[in-house]
């Protein structure tokens, strides 16, 4: 079956995985697009909507494993729409299983390196909480393929830090709220959810 732009996707994913992913396209046939990088997230699920079809966006910037692990979590989204509709969370137990499910082919297709398949397991089946498409183990099995020195990320510093994004705002980190960090902006006052992915440069209190 020939799927529309699916060789665009394929250039994007790990080698091998092209029949993989094939399948959750044919399972959910979506309008995947691929998009310039955004801050705010990594990929997302639309469901169709006044005329407008269902549609799957992925950050153009993600490495080849970090964007197959997005697209089954947006996949995921898409089948859990498609069984439950409106009647569900969107991170609640349903889209976990899908998720997991799709994540579970991933590994047994034994496609990618064990070191990635050990990191996916750590990440999304070992713990509750799996609704971020990134985690701090990935992440720096990420970085370290691109020859990119490891990034400093609001996960690894302690809350109550004061750092800088990459847009120039100076924050300081509260607590975790379910998948994000609650920050206070140190001008406005102001408070923001953070992703705890986020590229940080760490400031000291005193020097502001």
């Amino acid at each position: 079956m020939e799927i529309k732009g699916f060789y665009l996707l394929e250039k994007k994913i790990p080698s091998g995985t092209g029949n993989l992913v094939k399948s959750w396209m044919e399972m959910d046939p979506v309008q995947t697009r691929i998009r310039r990088p955004r801050q705010s997230k990594l990929g997302d699920f639309r469901p169709a909507h006044n005329g407008v079809s269902s549609q799957i966006t992925i950050n153009s910037n993600l490495h080849s494993v970090e964007f197959l692990i997005t697209l089954a979590h947006e996949f995921a989204h898409a089948e859990n729409f498609r069984v439950h509709g409106r009647k569900v969370k969107p991170h609640g137990i349903e889209w976990k299983s899908f998720f997991r499910g799709k994540l579970s082919e991933i590994i047994t297709s034994e496609l990618l390196d064990k070191k990635f398949e050990n990191a996916i397991i750590n990440c999304y089946f070992k713990r509750e909480r799996i609704a971020s498409s990134s985690c701090l183990v990935l992440r720096k099995l990420y970085d370290e393929e691109e020859g990119i020195l490891p990034a400093m990320r609001l996960e690894d510093i302690p809350v109550g830090s004061i750092f800088k994004t990459s847009t120039g705002r100076m924050l300081k980190k509260g607590n975790k709220i379910r998948t994000r960090y609650k920050c206070w902006d140190i001008r406005t006052k102001r408070y923001y959810t953070v992703n705890p992915m986020a590229e940080i440069v760490e400031f000291k209190s005193q020097e502001l």
